[in-house]
């Protein structure tokens, strides 16, 4: 279930944005391999087809790309989910 976050703020940059990315951490618990996950989302595009130009409305927006990150000593590794770290 999304996150709803009741901040004016947070609302008029994500109307402004091209990209959104949410860090979380893992909604099943603890695991030694994965510290969270990254959520990427990008508005919806809505295409014209009598000139083909692509125009970005408010809303909505698309289903987030999910990845997977540990965190090491000074670096993060990215992952897709499913695979190793």
């Amino acid at each position: 279930m999304p996150e709803v976050i009741d901040d004016p703020w947070y609302t008029l940059l994500k109307h402004q944005s091209d990209l959104a990315i949410s860090i979380r951490a893992l909604e099943t618990g603890y695991s030694k391999d994965v510290d969270g996950v990254m959520l990427f989302t990008q508005p919806q595009l809505a295409a014209l087809p009598s000139i083909g130009a692509v125009v970005a409305p408010a809303a909505p927006w698309r289903m987030p790309s999910r990845l997977h990150y540990t965190v090491g000593d000074s670096s993060v590794r990215v992952f897709i989910p499913g695979a190793s770290a």
